[in-house]
């Protein structure tokens, strides 16, 4: 057993409260030669496809930007004036704050940024999940999701105007997946596949209950404590995190990201990387992550880290400054901690050597 082995070991837990019988690694660094592709557990491989949860945010973002290019929208447009009349009907005091309607000031930055001030409505303490537990079967569209967001009266719950904090919401992502559609006049499924997936040459990775699956492709499935999610049908993630994707995908797909790959202007991708930190305590913490258009930026060591992490105990980040790739995925969403100490681990021990 090697070093990485041992690293998986640690965080492998085959049952308990809160199991992680599953978890994956996948580290490609080039400049020394070293590829790393590890499972523990039963019945997976590291080519096994998961739901990556909010490493969906970067597809998304990407989606969005790659519109700004072609002049659809700008950046600093408010969502507002570029949704469909019946869309802005689902809208109406989506964001209340201090006796004012604050939706149409929400611009497409701001949500890129999580800077609408929009709550979060898939947080535990809002009780959206539990809904979604107690009606496992049921497909959530964007227009249900939001009509529970009215329901629980989240929308006269802002924490504050936009662009006057940061406030990490997947409510922003559902709503840049409904501008997406609105203004292609095709769905959020189609414009991944089209735009990134078919593009990069993608084989395990789709939007799961709007798109169909590819055929074969063995899928592991997380856990929400002692609950497996299997046969939970999560399509309220959406936008904010419904994409199945494999390691070899979701690596292929970071560095045509941070590369500029996929976009046509070559300030695009580094717009993407205008990285400010969120408000509040966590800003000063020596592992603070700091966010940019749908993506974190963490420093480790010494190099910096660009990707994105996820509820499930995921992570993809890629520094540009090593050229180095490191995946991760844990499959348990009381497991954030222990994902965020393996990529620790992960890179002290690349370091090291």
């Amino acid at each position: 057993m090697d070093i990485w082995d041992e690293l998986l070991q640690r965080v492998y837990k085959p049952a308990g409260e809160t199991p992680a019988p599953q978890p994956i690694l996948w580290i490609d660094d080039p400049s020394r030669g070293l590829q790393v592709a590890r499972s523990a557990g039963a019945d997976v491989t590291p080519a096994h496809a998961f739901r990556t949860g909010s490493i969906t945010k970067p597809f998304t973002a990407a989606l969005v930007l790659q519109l700004a290019e072609e002049g659809i929208l700008g950046l600093d447009d408010f969502l507002w004036d570029l949704l469909k009349p019946e869309s802005r009907d689902c809208l109406q005091g989506l964001h209340y704050l201090e006796h004012r309607d604050w939706t149409a000031s929400i611009t497409i930055r701001h949500l890129l940024e999580h800077r609408s001030g929009l709550c979060d409505y898939a947080a535990p303490e809002h009780g959206f999940f539990q809904l979604v537990m107690a009606q496992p079967d049921r497909t959530w569209s964007w227009q249900q999701t939001l009509a529970q967001y009215f329901a629980l009266g989240l929308n006269c719950k802002s924490p504050f105007a936009p662009g006057a904090g940061f406030h990490y919401a997947d409510t922003n992502y559902l709503l840049l997946g409904l501008l997406v559609e609105d203004l292609t006049r095709q769905t959020l499924a189609d414009n991944y596949e089209k735009r990134i997936i078919a593009p990069l040459g993608l084989t395990g990775t789709f939007l799961e209950f709007f798109q169909a699956a590819p055929l074969n492709l063995p899928m592991v499935y997380p856990y929400y404590g002692p609950n497996s999610l299997r046969a939970v049908n999560t399509s309220f993630d959406w936008g904010g995190g419904g994409l199945i994707s494999t390691m070899p995908d979701l690596h292929r797909f970071i560095r045509a990201l941070i590369s500029g790959e996929l976009f046509k202007q070559e300030t695009t991708a580094h717009q993407m990387r205008n990285f400010r930190a969120a408000a509040g305590p966590e800003a000063s913490s020596k592992r603070a992550t700091l966010y940019g258009l749908g993506l974190q930026e963490k420093t480790i060591g010494g190099p910096a880290f660009i990707g994105h992490s996820s509820a499930y105990g995921a992570m993809l980040f890629y520094s540009p400054q090593r050229n180095l790739t490191i995946g991760l995925a844990l499959h348990q969403a009381a497991a954030v901690h222990k994902a965020e100490w393996l990529l620790h681990k992960a890179v002290e021990q690349l370091e090291s050597v």
